[in-house]
């Protein structure tokens, strides 16, 4: 029975570098700390605070006519949605999420464009099931931008409706993705 064990740790990738540093024991243990997912062991953080002190006219600046104030706006909110592993739910993120779904929508500003399609992507991996009510007007944004050239816009639109769709049934969206692919 030991000699099993012994060759389902050494088939098991024990020597795959796997960066755990070990002593091999307690095998049981190691597989339970790998599986643990570091979302659930940190710490939520109120990224909506943060904002308000760094830039207090935010959701003003954030539907300024002029794409330098947007910008502006949007580089202290891609840190904070980005860096942020688990986001305090509970607030109200739609006064966010909405004006950012119009710019993705709307504005001619492909910086602008991208800089708030990595504020949603941040948003929903750190909010997870928290972004579930999001989610339908997330892809419905970003699919109405699919037709970007650029690869690297395409790409934010991917991820972020990836991270969207995450937590929720496809049912939720699958109206939205299969009138988009019937275009």
């Amino acid at each position: 029975m030991e000699e099993e064990e012994d060759e389902e740790e050494e088939t098991d990738g024990g020597d795959a570098g796997d960066g755990g540093g070990g002593d091999g024991g307690g095998g049981d243990e190691e597989a339970e700390i790998e599986d643990m997912d570091p979302y659930d062991m940190a710490e939520p953080v109120d990224i909506l605070s943060l904002l308000n002190k760094q830039c207090s006219d935010f959701q003003n600046m954030l539907v300024d006519k002029s794409w330098k104030i947007r910008k502006e706006a949007l580089d202290h909110l891609v840190p904070l949605a980005e860096g942020t592993l688990k986001i305090q739910p509970g607030n109200d993120f739609g006064a966010i999420v909405t004006p950012l779904c119009k710019i993705i929508s709307k504005d001619a500003n492909i910086v602008v464009v991208q800089l708030a399609v990595k504020s949603l992507a941040g948003m929903s991996k750190g909010l997870r099931k928290g972004y579930s009510s999001y989610s339908k007007e997330t892809v419905i944004a970003c699919l109405s931008k699919y037709k970007e050239k650029k690869a690297t816009v395409v790409a934010l639109l991917s991820d972020c409706i990836d991270s969207a769709v995450d937590n929720v049934p496809f049912s939720a969206v699958s109206e939205y993705v299969n009138s988009f692919n019937g275009r």
